[in-house]
């Protein structure tokens, strides 16, 4: 996370950050076949086969503390077709409520590019992975989720949501009328300063909702304690797959 992106982040938890935040606990886990691991192996398999990917997604990330809470909604699209076409854009709400932030990340025949609201100009990149790292933080984690298991080349050293390997199966749950597995793993993050600024430790929990007809990932759900405040995020996925899209949508501009 850059200067900018970690303002970004500063400007929308600050306010909440002013008491003890609820406990998060982990889910039951249980013992069923297939277990997570197979089931997040299939899902690595589905996405690695597609010719073709495409996506909209909203985003729910609520702030909340003793008396305090706001939401932030983000939206996304990722727009992919192999070899080497790419796009991702999300959208949300601009710091002090007028008007709204985006950022898009694209790559057509190898060559990556990305523009943000904040500069206002399009920047080269020297790899995907490298755009992906600066949009990932300020659209909540969508940026990284679903591009680094379609594209190698977007993966931070190839560690992906579907590589982890302490994940446990809760009970099965609906998504949208859709019978899907439910993944969860904890989450932990140690106290650290960037550019001057104090980002405190954190605990929680992530579960992964994949629909058991087809591998594919439907929603995602974040619980993240950081001591004097909590965050809680509902992302959700509406994909289609292996459909003819054309070059026109994957040219450079927003």
């Amino acid at each position: 996370m850059n200067k900018h992106h970690l303002k970004a982040f500063i400007i929308g938890t600050a306010f909440v950050i002013s008491c003890q935040a609820e406990e998060i606990n982990p889910d039951k886990a249980i013992s069923t076949t297939p277990s997570s691991l197979e089931v997040l192996g299939k899902v690595a398999g589905t996405y690695k086969g597609m010719n073709s990917y495409q996506d909209k997604g909203v985003s729910f990330t609520e702030f909340k503390s003793s008396g305090t809470n706001y939401t932030i909604e983000r939206h996304f699209t990722t727009t992919f077709s192999r070899p080497d076409q790419f796009r991702f854009e999300f959208t949300q709400p601009a710091a002090g409520g007028i008007g709204t932030d985006s950022y898009v990340v694209w790559m057509k025949n190898k060559e990556v590019k990305s523009w943000w609201t904040i500069g206002s100009k399009v920047e080269a990149h020297e790899s995907l992975g490298h755009a992906i790292s600066g949009a990932t933080g300020v659209s909540g984690g969508t940026a990284y989720t679903i591009p680094s298991i379609l594209l190698n080349e977007a993966a931070w050293k190839n560690e992906t949501w579907v590589s982890t390997s302490d994940s446990y199966r809760i009970d099965d749950g609906i998504e949208r009328g859709i019978d899907c597995f439910r993944v969860q793993r904890l989450t932990s993050t140690k106290a650290n300063v960037v550019h001057g600024i104090e980002i405190p430790s954190s605990k929680g929990k992530v579960t992964y909702w994949v629909s058991k007809t087809d591998y594919l990932l439907l929603r995602i759900d974040e619980e993240t304690n950081f001591g004097s405040f909590s965050t809680f995020s509902k992302v959700q996925y509406f994909p289609i797959f292996n459909t003819v899209i054309p070059d026109e949508a994957f040219n450079f501009g927003h």
